[in-house]
């Protein structure tokens, strides 16, 4: 039940964040048309500006590839968990069995 309910969540905001995507690039393509107009008057600000920017991707982009990693890894480690649970879990069921046989 709790997995389901956690599913549901998880499904929700996935939802919300692509609106949020969707949403995000209307507005850079709206902001790209009137960029256009202004490109001329701007080119030796932008130079500067593009390198910075693109330090600036490449922390983010960084940062973002630890946290997937983080994740898997924290996903990984719950997987582990639960079988090893199961196995034990089976273990003694079967041992149960062959004393309930020996009788």
């Amino acid at each position: 039940l709790l997995l389901l309910i956690i599913v549901i969540l998880e499904t929700s905001r996935r939802r919300k964040r692509r609106k949020r995507r969707k949403r995000r690039k209307r507005r850079k393509r709206r902001k790209r048309r009137k960029r256009r107009k202004r490109r001329k008057r701007r080119k030796r600000r932008k130079r500067r500006k593009r390198r910075k920017r693109r330090e600036r991707r490449k922390r983010r982009k960084r940062r973002k590839r630890r946290k997937r990693r983080k994740r898997r890894e924290r996903r990984k480690r719950r997987k582990r968990r639960k079988r090893r649970k199961r196995r034990k879990r089976r273990k003694r069921k079967k041992r149960r069995s062959f004393e309930v046989d020996d009788d």
